[in-house]
């Protein structure tokens, strides 16, 4: 019970930007010594920061950084990553899209006439696909969170339940040097991806190479639940080595 609510005044902290202890009390219906107990975890993990009187989103965390900042990070390198992702579609595909600032660019490089089942609960593929003709179109709905664009909460993981799928791409924030090392920073968000890799039959990861050595809070998989790492930059020999220790395929874009 304590875990999910410390990840859900997480994302609420996010997306407030700045709150106050007693604002913390009144949203969560908890006392102010449980507040400071829950504020006191969320500075061990690094994602806000305290001031007087509450709490703000810690700027030198970059994982939490709103979809457009993200989006304007790596650019190059995620559109390569995206060109290089959407090489691996076939006709009559039926896939999962995260919304990730990575995935973002892959949609964009999809070719649309090619006819595709597309489960997203990514805005930007909404946009995308719901103008093309050739893609069947199934948006996850639940509540939209501006920071991710996209949407992720209970009835967003009630609708996963109903889906297979035989890829999902997806793009997370963390990878680091050990079997369950694949890791994101916010709480619904997390729960969607880890619900979209239990739903497909292969498993995309889009990462910049920035995102090797960086650890965020929640574990989202394993290395071994992994098919294919797909990035920008041959990453050192020891992540070479842990992929293909867990039979991950690496491919450089």
């Amino acid at each position: 019970m304590r875990e999910k609510r410390l990840h859900a005044m997480e994302s609420y902290i996010f997306e407030q930007r700045h709150t106050t202890l007693m604002q913390l009390c009144r949203h969560f219906n908890i006392s102010i010594n449980t507040v400071r107990r829950d504020v006191e975890m969320l500075l061990s993990w690094g994602a806000v920061k305290k001031v007087y009187g509450g709490v703000v989103v810690n700027p030198q965390y970059r994982s939490y950084l709103h979809h457009g900042e993200r989006s304007a990070k790596n650019t190059d390198e995620k559109i390569r990553i995206g060109r290089k992702a959407a090489e691996f579609l076939k006709s009559n595909d039926i896939i999962l899209i995260d919304s990730g600032s990575t995935t973002s660019e892959f949609i964009r490089v999809i070719d649309t006439s090619l006819p595709l089942t597309v489960i997203t609960n990514s805005m930007s593929a909404i946009d995308i696909f719901s103008q093309s003709p050739a893609v069947k179109l199934i948006s996850l709905g639940g509540e939209y969170l501006s920071y991710a664009n996209g949407f992720a909460s209970m009835e967003t993981l009630y609708a996963l339940k109903r889906y297979k799928a035989d890829k999902v791409f997806l793009s997370i924030s963390g990878l680091e040097l050990s079997p369950d090392g694949i890791t994101n920073p916010s709480a619904f968000d997390s729960e969607v991806k880890k619900a979209m890799i239990s739903c497909a039959r292969e498993v995309y990861l889009l990462v910049d190479s920035s995102k090797f050595g960086v650890i965020t809070p929640i574990v989202i998989a394993a290395y071994d639940q992994i098919d294919y790492l797909i990035t920008d930059a041959e990453p050192s020999l020891a992540y070479i080595r842990l992929l293909k220790e867990h039979n991950v395929e690496l491919v450089i874009a």
